[in-house]
């Protein structure tokens, strides 16, 4: 197995970049999550060979994404292409992309490519 695999439903935080309330007026949304979890230290060419199909998967099933990146430690561009990918995907049937636990080398990548508002802030 390459990633944990976790489907959550119920009422989602909501954070600055997606806002919404509830039924009653509180903060968040009644959704599905699903949280993916790559159990690698690298989302590189070589891994992205197993990885892809399983993003290809996430994007065909219902609700938002949020992918758990704590055990991953580089991304090359193979890796961010498929999580672009992933983002478009998802855009288009209304949906949202959340990346969580991002350190080091990726988070600067990220940062760089300009691509940060994919990384939930603490606490959200």
């Amino acid at each position: 197995m390459t990633a944990e695999l976790v489907i959550a439903y119920g009422k989602r935080p909501s954070c600055d970049l997606r806002g919404g309330t509830d039924a009653n007026g509180a903060p968040g949304v009644d959704k599905t999550l699903i949280r993916y979890r790559p159990r690698t230290h690298s989302l590189d060419a070589n891994k992205m060979r197993f990885i892809r199909r399983e993003l290809e998967d996430l994007a065909d099933n219902k609700g938002d994404v949020e992918i758990d990146l704590r055990q991953v430690e580089f991304i090359d561009s193979s890796g961010v292409g498929c999580i672009v990918a992933l983002l478009k995907r998802l855009k288009e049937n209304g949906r949202e992309l959340t990346l969580v636990e991002v350190k080091d080398q990726p988070k600067q990548l990220f940062k760089m490519l300009c691509l940060s508002f994919l990384i939930a802030q603490p606490g959200t």
